[in-house]
Order: C-alpha cells, then sequence, then structure tokens
C-alpha cells in the first residue's frame, strides 16, 4: 500500500498544530522574560549600575549589581510593574518568610500557603526591614517555584554579605 502525498502533508499539518499551543506559551514566556531582564536592566541604570545575576520565577525577577551592592526587584502586576530596589550594603542579612494558615478540609486540617517574602534586615537599629513579596495567594492562584526561589535567594545573599 503506498503512501500518498497528500497523506503525509496532513499528518504533518495535524501534527504541527497539536505542537502550535506548546510553541506558543515557549515563545510567550521567552518574551515574557526578555521584557523582565529589560525592566531590571532600565532600574539598575538608574542607579547607574549593571545586572551581575538575574532569575526569574513567575510574574517577577531578581537581579543583583555587585559592585554596588544593589538588588533590584521587578514584579508584573496586573496593570502595573512593582519595582524596589535594595541596598545590600544596608542589610545584615537576608531570610525568607512563608506565611501560612490552617484550613479544616475532609482529610483533617491543612496549611495553606499564604504568602513567601524575603525580608531584609538592617544593620543599622533605626533602619527600616524591606521586604519582597514573592508570592500572595491573593494575585497568584498556586506555587510556581516560589518558596525553593526564595530558599535559595536568601542563601545566596547572605553568602555575598558574608563576603
Amino acid at each position: 500500500m503506498e503512501l500518498s502525498w497528500w497523506s503525509a502533508i496532513f499528518g504533518v499539518l495535524i501534527l504541527a498544530l497539536c505542537f502550535m499551543p506548546f510553541w506558543l506559551m515557549h515563545m510567550k514566556n521567552k518574551k515574557r522574560e526578555g521584557d523582565m531582564l529589560n525592566y531590571l536592566k532600565e532600574l539598575s541604570n538608574q542607579h547607574y549600575g549593571n545586572i551581575h545575576s538575574y532569575e526569574f520565577c513567575g510574574d517577577f525577577a531578581i537581579g543583583v549589581d555587585l559592585n554596588n551592592r544593589k538588588l533590584y526587584f521587578v514584579k508584573q502586576l496586573q496593570n502595573e510593574l512593582l519595582k524596589q530596589t535594595v541596598s545590600l550594603a544596608d542589610v545584615q542579612t537576608c531570610r525568607y518568610l512563608k506565611h501560612t494558615r490552617s484550613v479544616d478540609s475532609e482529610s483533617g486540617k491543612m496549611n495553606v500557603t499564604e504568602a513567601i517574602e524575603l525580608q531584609f534586615l538592617p544593620k543599622g537599629k533605626s533602619a527600616q526591614e524591606q521586604k519582597l513579596q514573592l508570592y500572595s495567594e491573593d494575585v497568584n492562584n498556586q506555587l510556581s517555584g516560589e518558596l525553593q526561589f526564595a530558599e535559595k535567594w536568601s542563601k545566596q545573599i547572605n553568602d555575598w554579605l558574608k563576603a
């Protein structure tokens, strides 16, 4: 039995249609990451710095300027862009905070994560602490790596603070 060209072309078209949504999601994520990186660079340029290390997670990005000891944070909210800068020279330590609440369910009590933040404790007692909100259950439907991100970055920031 001989395969006709029309059958082969039809099969390739069906296959392309199946992969199209995945490709479109990939391209959308790449564009969003490119936009976030541009926002980080723009923020660092306002402080006459450069981004040496950065990472994306969901709807936010963090970048660090090791020469000027600054941390830059951008988060895409629904209709606005939140930008924050933390001077690491004024920070004693960084830790991550996980806010939870207990909920009754059919299988018993369950802890639900309400928010995840990076908290920067200042060196001086007169200075105020700063917080970067990575996750809020009011904004995001579910966690997508924010806790692991917070753990990793708090450790990395504390290593930079010790150096």
